[in-house]
């Protein structure tokens, strides 16, 4: 699992895969998300997650999903779109910001991409 954002929910999330054995790569360009991810164990690319080449070196052609959870809905989604198009990942799952309830965007579903929370939470 590639994780798009090394701090909040993202090393929530990244702890918990971590504890059941599944193996999780951050990506992040903040030093100081890179620092807290490494301190807690786990590996992180520190760099711009839409450069191939950064991409390649986490071996994203066996990553099986990739996951954004950063506040910015644009980044989050042109991170599992290149994950997806040029390393055939096959899962693709963002945050959005919190809305009215509504279920995820249309643009995203039509893409194939799943929403974390969809629903008021």
């Amino acid at each position: 699992v590639a994780i798009l954002g090394a701090e909040g929910l993202g090393l929530v999330l990244g702890d918990f895969l971590a504890r059941h054995a599944v193996p999780v790569v951050f990506v992040d360009s903040d030093p100081a998300h890179v620092r807290a991810a490494e301190e807690r164990g786990h590996a992180v690319l520190f760099g711009d997650p839409l450069d191939e080449r950064l991409l390649m070196r986490a071996r994203f052609d066996l990553v099986e999903t990739a996951i954004a959870v950063t506040a910015n809905e644009y980044l989050n989604r042109l991170f599992v779109e290149h994950a997806r198009d040029a390393f055939d990942v096959p899962r693709a799952v963002i945050a959005v910001p919190p809305s009215s309830g509504a279920a995820a965007p249309p643009h995203l579903r039509k893409a194939g991409i799943r929403v974390l929370f969809e629903q008021p939470h």
